[in-house]
């Protein structure tokens, strides 16, 4: 991203941010400071990174949540699922695979399922490697961070067909 008078050309930024970090970051480009909105604001302005000025946590999470499906064609890769990142971490919880389950089995039996996965993208950036069983702490570790703020957010699951029940959480299959 380039701002006249505030970037340099060619810079580059390897901390990742979210499309939720976007309006916090053109408020501060428009030099808005004080701001209220209807709802609560989950991004955070990486204003300062474009400026070469400061920082955002390497760290901190970043979550996408999308409980429906794009469009009529399958689309594997964005259907149905929700993902946290932290770090070189992603943890991804994929709905369809999940709505199998009718009670709560385990994590082993939802990782064999493909209901959670778990990769390393500095060894893995195009996720091709669940490394879920390998590393079932990070798995746990992830997933209770996306669990915990789907849950604070009071984010929408969608509802399996076969039961009427809304899909539960990824902590609530445990």
């Amino acid at each position: 991203m380039f701002w006249p008078s505030h970037s340099k050309a060619g810079s580059r930024i390897d901390i990742p941010v979210s499309c939720e970090d976007f309006f916090p970051t053109f408020m501060d480009f428009a030099g808005i400071g004080e701001y209220t909105t209807v709802q609560t604001l989950d991004g955070k302005s990486f204003a300062p990174l474009v400026e070469g000025t400061g920082t955002l946590p390497a760290d901190r999470p970043i979550i996408s949540h999308y409980p429906h499906r794009w469009k009529l064609e399958r689309f594997s890769d964005i259907d149905y699922l929700s993902a946290v990142r932290v770090g070189n971490w992603k943890f991804v919880y994929r709905m369809e695979n999940a709505a199998q389950f009718s009670g709560r089995p385990g994590l082993k039996a939802a990782i064999d399922a493909g209901a959670f996965e778990l990769y390393n993208l500095s060894e893995d950036l195009s996720e091709t490697r669940n490394v879920a069983a390998r590393y079932p702490k990070k798995t746990l570790e992830l997933l209770k961070i996306l669990s915990d703020n789907l849950r604070a957010w009071d984010a929408s699951m969608p509802p399996v067909k076969a039961t009427g029940k809304t899909l539960p959480l990824p902590d609530e299959l445990l």
